[in-house]
């Protein structure tokens, strides 16, 4: 792990990759002259996925935003029950349903060439001016489904930068 973990750091993920490969080969060898074949492809496929899977993962925290210029609360309920509505007539290929906020009003909107369109308006409660986005209706009704809160808040600044849903003391969801 040591040897796989500075030849990351060093010279990569794909260098890192190839020090795993022989590394396996090499501990395959070796547990093979002194351990059962099953034992030796146990251990050694263990290795692999272990070294594999023990790569750098992206820094989460700069997709999240930090600042957003209009806060929107929501009941969660309500939007559920309304998403799901919209959601029918988002087409299969672009699953999208538009969210305009102004004033105190959410409208929801999707349409599907030729099916139709839906619009639906929610009253909610915005601090800032408000703007558009879209979402794709599945991943927003999956968070929704696991949500602790009666009112989830929405922060966000425009349409082009992700959102963020606050469902829970400990649950933010970027969309």
């Amino acid at each position: 792990y040591f040897v796989t973990d500075v030849c990351n750091r060093i010279f990569g993920a794909a260098q890192a990759r190839k020090i795993a490969l022989v590394g396996f080969a090499i501990g395959l060898i070796c547990s093979a002259m002194m351990a059962p074949l099953r034992i030796a492809l146990a251990s050694g496929t263990a290795f692999l996925v272990s070294q594999l899977l023990d790569n750098r993962f992206p820094e989460y925290e700069a997709v999240v935003p930090r600042t957003a210029e209009s806060t929107i609360e929501i009941s969660r309920d309500l939007l559920e029950r309304n998403l799901r509505r919209v959601a029918i007539l988002s087409s299969g290929d672009v699953r999208l349903v538009k969210f305009a906020f102004s004033g105190s009003q959410l409208e929801m909107t999707a349409e599907s060439s030729g099916v139709g369109r839906a619009d639906l308006r929610m009253d909610v409660l915005i601090n800032g001016p408000g703007g558009e986005i879209g979402f794709n209706p599945d991943f927003v009704l999956e968070a929704l489904r696991v949500a602790d809160l009666e009112m989830i808040r929405l922060d966000m600044t425009d349409g082009s930068t992700p959102a963020k849903l606050t469902m829970a003391e400990a649950f933010t969801y970027v969309v």
